[in-house]
């Protein structure tokens, strides 16, 4: 990850539907200067993880619009979510 981003905000909102998947949404600042919101907390096969902000494209497939390049990162911002969970 490189050394000068840093998830320094983050909030989850438990999901109040009936989807046994979809545990909560989140919401990260990173720098205190950039927010990603809508990222997904979901139970997997193999536990919980974090899905990145996307959109359904017009022939059913999504898209994420905003995700890590490199898996240093992402590891560090699933670190921070999950760790905001209260259901893990």
């Amino acid at each position: 990850m490189s050394e000068s981003l840093k998830v320094t905000g983050c909030r989850v909102f438990t999901n109040q539907t009936e989807d046994d998947r979809l545990k909560a949404f989140a919401s990260i600042i990173l720098n205190n200067e950039f927010a990603i919101c809508d990222l997904k907390i979901i139970r997997g096969n193999k536990g919980l993880f974090v899905a990145m902000p996307s959109r359904r494209r017009h022939d059913g497939t999504f898209h994420d619009v905003a995700h890590p390049i490199v898996h240093t990162l992402r590891e560090h911002i699933e670190s921070i979510v999950l760790g905001d969970t209260i259901d893990s």
